[in-house]
């Protein structure tokens, strides 16, 4: 509960910032932006599943590596946590002079990494 209140404060906190709206960011900015979410809704599917094998099985070898969550975080605070982050980095890509494409490639291609590797652990945990 603890870290839900936190996200909903650092979003509240974040629409006080001046930002470019969404809706004139070019369409290259707001496709990557997508494909983003879409690899943050993947992300936090397996990080489900990891939490998932670790609450229905004893064996369990998985565990979360992001320091940010813990080994063992909760689906309320994965969740939470994600949603604050990406309200964070909403607003910090809302700012005029946030070159969007750049930032967002980069994140797309760290995140492809990390799905990929996740989705190769889970498959021999699995």
């Amino acid at each position: 509960m603890q870290n839900i209140l936190l996200s909903l404060l650092i979003l509240f906190a974040t629409g006080c910032a001046n930002t470019v709206p969404y809706a004139e960011w070019t369409p290259k900015e707001k496709t990557l932006y997508k494909y983003y979410l879409a690899l943050q809704v993947i992300d936090t599917a397996q990080t489900g599943s990891v939490i998932n094998c670790q609450r229905n099985n004893d064996r369990c070898t998985l565990s979360e590596a992001n320091p940010v969550y813990g080994k063992r975080p909760s689906m309320e605070k994965l969740i939470g946590m994600k949603i604050g982050l990406n309200a964070l980095l909403y607003v910090a890509l809302g700012r005029e002079k946030t070159n969007r494409v750049t930032t967002l490639k980069i994140l797309n291609t760290t995140m492809t990494i990390v799905v990929g590797h996740n989705q190769l652990l889970l498959n021999k945990a699995l």
